[in-house]
């Protein structure tokens, strides 16, 4: 990627992002990222292919601090603010772990936890970022109640046992 087009991805994922901020609750229309970013609709499209995709690198970054933890690194004290300002947004958080981007979102993850831990299958590696994103909806359906902290805790250590399973199959 060239400076320029790294850039204009940077300018439009925090337009999303102050946008998202500035309106909880609602995913802005891709008209408003747009203006916010003052870039052309087709710009818009050059480098997302529409909202799901935006909205899925948006994702990377806390998904990222998700990975990092179920990798086996990580701070979970990190991933517990994560899982804070999820909780703070729970029925929105709730309907997209559950919603139509599920699957996308688990292979984001799985990716990303896959690119930390390539000793892990990619079977492996789906399995475990299933296993993290089932506890984490468990949690924001109230299902599971605990802290943050404490969840945060209980997805590292459940995640170190479940990849000492996994990679000795």
């Amino acid at each position: 990627m060239t400076d320029e087009t790294t850039s204009t991805r940077a300018r439009v994922l925090a337009a999303f992002n102050r946008l998202v901020f500035r309106h909880p609750g609602r995913r802005p229309p891709l008209a408003a990222v747009i203006a916010e970013a003052g870039i052309a609709r087709s710009t818009l499209y050059d480098h997302f292919g529409g909202r799901d995709d935006l909205l899925l690198e948006a994702l990377k970054e806390p998904l990222g601090v998700v990975a990092d933890v179920a990798a086996g690194g990580g701070d979970a004290d990190h991933l517990a603010r994560i899982l804070t300002h999820f909780r703070e947004r729970r029925k929105e958080a709730a309907d997209l772990f559950a919603g139509p981007l599920q699957a996308r979102i688990l292979r984001v993850l799985a990716g990303q936890v896959r690119e930390r831990d390539p000793d892990l299958s990619e079977p492996a590696s789906l399995q475990l970022a299933g296993m993290v994103l089932g506890l984490v909806q468990l949690w924001l359906s109230g299902a599971a109640p605990s802290s943050a902290e404490d969840l945060a805790r209980l997805l590292a250590d459940t995640a170190a046992a479940q990849r000492g399973v996994l990679k000795s199959r």
